[in-house]
């Protein structure tokens, strides 16, 4: 639950993979994706960097004037359709790598930052961020969705109301500490154009 209302500094992470000449997909979409989360890119041999496009269907990237046979280096992703009822799908790259990178084997390093739940606690000793940070979240929501099951509609509303003031307190933590490491306010005048570092 606190997860699905909210992208914590914990949850955030990337998933690298790398092109295989003439194949438009790059792999499977990690099983404990959340959401995106900023721009996926490719870096080549040098450490130079390019982004890459999040396409919403493939419709955008033919509008785009990218066929189905055209080959390069990786301007777009697209997420596959769900292949079962899991929602399992694939990750498709556009147009058609080339195998022109600058890397001995010829294939791009593409990354794709994302937003990840959490892997699920199965045993009494697991332990997560949440466990450490929101345990009051965790007890007072538990304890409203008791009241709740034993019909006790005035306390289950007074422990859920408990519980989303911790999970406000919690949010607010989080991003104190996103904010910790900056002390000072940069104008860039590129705007969204420029690096997100303070130089």
């Amino acid at each position: 639950t606190i997860q699905t209302k909210h992208n914590f500094k914990v949850m955030e992470t990337e998933q690298t993979y790398n092109t295989v000449l003439s194949t438009r997909s790059i792999g499977s979409v990690p099983s404990d994706f959340k959401e995106w989360r900023l721009d996926p890119f490719f870096l080549d041999d040098t450490g130079t960097w390019r982004k890459i496009i999040l396409a919403p269907n493939v419709s955008a990237i033919r509008q785009s004037h990218i066929d189905d046979e055209d080959i390069g280096y990786p301007l777009f992703l697209l997420e596959s359709d769900a292949s079962n009822d899991a929602n399992a799908s694939t990750l498709l790259v556009y147009p058609l790598p080339d195998g022109n990178s600058d890397f001995d084997d010829g294939e791009y390093r593409i990354y794709v930052p994302y937003v990840k739940y959490l892997t699920a606690l199965s045993t009494s000793g697991d332990s997560n961020w949440f466990t450490i940070n929101a345990e009051e979240y965790i007890i007072n929501l538990a304890t409203s969705y008791g009241f709740a099951a034993d019909w006790d509609e005035q306390r289950m509303g007074i422990w859920a109301q408990l519980a989303e003031n911790k999970f406000k307190e919690i949010v607010k933590r989080d991003k104190l500490y996103r904010l910790s490491g900056v002390d000072t306010l940069v104008p860039h005048y590129q705007g969204v154009n420029e690096a997100r570092t303070r130089m």
